[in-house]
């Protein structure tokens, strides 16, 4: 759904409009948990956001349009994702196993719509070493490693709080960016980058620990 988006709307939009999820999260925790978020987490919440805002600067000037609102609804799926990862992480007993196989699931739907691809699924020329450098960071690293971790942390930390260290991607992002591509950031950047630094870990700091051993 985000990529998809992405055909119709700018990446500045598409990335402020994906983080909403952590908006989302508290919202459908409360509704599917009865559990009452705290105010104190709320403003955390808030101020995360405009660190983000900080970091993208989004423009809006172009108004709304289909890939805004596709976007939007992959916001709310990732919030359902987190939502449901807590509702499972007492049972689990290996993160890594249970996210090999969400991602086996994952490949298998995902396949159901190759045939409906505008373009062949088989590349004319042999991909370069930096698409396939690509491929192995995004299998490895973001799918395998990075949704093993989240299980894993998921079961001491309520989803609000996890989703809320999701928003350190971008800091880490504009990390990368200044020493890997040569990329300069503005104060303004680093002000939100900051902001999403302090959010998350005073939200963590007030944060209890969940029992491990609770079952729901």
């Amino acid at each position: 759904l985000q990529t998809w988006g992405l055909q119709f709307t700018t990446a500045t939009k598409s990335s402020f409009i994906t983080i909403l999820y952590i908006v989302l999260v508290p919202v459908f925790e409360s509704v599917f948990s009865r559990a009452k978020i705290p105010l104190a987490l709320w403003f955390w919440i808030f101020v995360s956001l405009v660190g983000v805002y900080l970091i993208v600067q989004p423009s809006f000037d172009s108004g709304w349009n289909k890939g805004d609102l596709i976007t939007l609804v992959s916001a709310v799926f990732a919030a359902l994702q987190i939502i449901a990862v807590d509702r499972v992480s007492p049972r689990i007993q290996s993160a890594f196993t249970f996210n090999s196989m969400q991602s086996l699931w994952g490949c298998l739907f995902v396949g159901l719509l190759l045939p409906f691809q505008e373009t062949s699924i088989i590349p004319v020329e042999s991909p370069s070493m930096l698409a396939w450098t690509g491929l192995l960071m995004l299998a490895l690293g973001s799918t395998l490693i990075a949704f093993s971790l989240q299980i894993k942390a998921q079961k001491v930390l309520s989803p609000t709080v996890s989703s809320l260290f999701f928003l350190l991607e971008s800091p880490f992002a504009l990390l990368f960016a200044f020493f890997l591509l040569g990329e300069w950031l503005n104060w303004t950047q680093i002000g939100g980058a900051v902001l999403i630094m302090f959010s998350a870990f005073f939200a963590t700091v007030r944060e209890s620990k969940k029992p491990v051993t609770t079952h729901r």
